[in-house]
């Protein structure tokens, strides 16, 4: 299985030849805030060290139209954006790391699981589990096999950028 590390290598590479991919994949401008990313070990000792390394990579990426959120200032929104905007549902535990395109929140929860939560939920656990840990939620789920089912009635006709960039890797072979 390839990781999400070496995927993220790939569609770089991708993106110089095919710049399409530019409306479906982009990085924040920057570079990661190392002191924010240790602060929040510090705060959160058993976070994932999956998603720790993710953000000593990146400032933050859009994947179609999901965003994972940076540590620092950018085009896209951080994690302190994202702790203000969640903080009454996050309260009882949990990193806001990105949004979907209806603005729903990914949230790394306390147990590791990434939980899909909304404005009308009371608290993290009322979330569905989106992947069992941050490396599934990039790997097989916003860069994987399973990102059709983040896109409820997709169709070949549906076919866009990111899902064609996905085919093209093999990352992503049928429709649900």
């Amino acid at each position: 299985m390839t990781s999400w590390r070496e995927k993220l290598r790939l569609t770089r590479e991708a993106l110089r030849t095919v710049p399409r991919l530019a409306i479906a994949f982009s990085e924040d401008e920057g570079e990661p805030d190392l002191a924010f990313v240790h602060d929040l070990q510090r705060q959160y000792p058993g976070i994932d060290a999956e998603y720790l390394a993710f953000l000593q990579e990146t400032n933050g990426l859009q994947l179609d139209m999901y965003v994972l959120f940076g540590s620092r200032s950018g085009k896209l929104e951080t994690i302190a954006d994202g702790f203000r905007r969640w903080r009454p549902i996050i309260q009882d535990g949990g990193v806001p790391i990105g949004e979907d395109p209806s603005g729903d929140c990914f949230v790394l929860a306390l147990d590791g699981t990434i939980r899909l939560i909304s404005v009308q939920m009371d608290s993290v656990t009322e979330g569905g589990v989106a992947a069992d840990s941050f490396r599934e939620l990039l790997t097989d789920v916003l860069m994987g096999e399973r990102f059709l089912s983040l896109v409820p009635g997709w169709t070949p006709a549906n076919e866009n950028e990111w899902t064609a960039h996905l085919r093209r890797q093999g990352w992503l072979t049928a429709p649900p």
